[in-house]
């Protein structure tokens, strides 16, 4: 039996569509992330779509199957066989235990429950306004003497602190011995 492949159709729906519904099976959701930086690693991640599975976008909406009648030059209704055949050939190798991988979208698999789990692909590039930008490093700017001046301001500022506290002994004396009489 030969493996029907219709994962091309959904990632080329997912640049152009947030969701992509495979009937009887779920749905692919792409949703906006924005830029990221990593604060230990200084890296910068332009903006993306993040991809992810839900199995319960199961009614057919006609935007795959249109897209795949349209691209092979076949009827609506092949088009939806071809799909029934994946989905069918899909659910019986989950059950068997093997992951199906989703070229360019993500893996899916069974977890201990036999519920449908989706590990989307870390490298995609579906949204199209971010086409081209790629992630990069860069270092902080450590500027020369800025310790020093620190050093310098708290060093300037202690003398007074220890003075007001030596201030503030010599009152307390006085002020003790004055009491001390008065009882």
């Amino acid at each position: 039996m030969t493996k029907v492949k219709i994962d091309v159709y959904i990632s080329d729906l997912l640049y152009q569509y947030d969701c992509v519904i495979v009937p009887d099976f779920g749905g692919f959701v792409a949703n906006f992330a924005s830029a990221k930086i990593h604060p230990i690693h200084h890296r910068f991640s332009p903006p993306s779509k993040e991809i992810s599975f839900n199995k319960n976008l199961k009614q057919n909406d006609g935007l795959l199957s249109n897209h795949i009648a349209e691209r092979k030059s076949i009827s609506y209704e092949a088009s939806n066989a071809l799909i029934k055949s994946f989905v069918n050939q899909t659910i019986e190798e989950l059950k068997q235990g093997d992951k199906i991988v989703i070229e360019k979208v993500g893996t899916l698999f069974l977890d201990t429950e036999n519920n449908i789990q989706f590990l989307a692909e870390s490298e995609n590039d579906f949204l199209g306004e971010a086409f081209g930008l790629s992630a990069f490093r860069a270092l902080p700017i450590e500027r020369e003497g800025e310790v020093q001046r620190i050093e310098q301001e708290i060093s300037k500022r202690l003398p007074v602190i220890k003075e007001r506290s030596k201030e503030k002994q010599r009152l307390f004396w006085p002020a003790a011995a004055v009491l001390f009489f008065a009882i």
